[in-house]
């Protein structure tokens, strides 16, 4: 049996979620995630946290260098094909900004529960 505290200040489960692992070791940590609740809710807890960073950090370049970049690889309208589709995706995701909000806001919320919720009977 393995010492559960121990195996989750190892560091291989933050290994695990950001990609790092051989896949024997991947199955390893899925295997013991399944047996191990602990395993399980600090995988969720950090899958989730990374998640969270990753979104929060994110920045939307400065316009200057979208003209620079323009500038080096010619204007859009220098594209075939493409070129309007592209644009209209660029739009939509723009427009769908408010949904990665969203999102952040659910999964804080769910982390938090998940930590949190748990009332543990009050014992005298």
């Amino acid at each position: 049996m393995i010492d559960v505290n121990q195996y989750i200040e190892s560091g291989i489960i933050e290994e695990y979620v950001v990609g790092n692992l051989t896949k024997p070791e991947c199955q390893e940590v899925e295997r013991l995630a399944a047996i191990h609740p602990e395993i399980s809710k600090e995988l969720e807890s950090i899958a989730i946290s990374l998640s969270m960073f990753d979104m929060l950090s994110r920045k939307e370049p400065p316009k200057y260098m979208q003209e620079k970049i323009w500038g080096t690889v010619g204007t859009p309208n220098n594209f075939t094909d493409n070129t309007e589709t592209t644009k209209s995706n660029i739009i939509k995701s723009k427009s769908y900004a408010w949904v990665n909000y969203m999102a952040v806001g659910v999964i804080a919320i769910i982390a938090f529960l998940s930590v949190f919720g748990e009332s543990k009977p009050m014992t005298n």
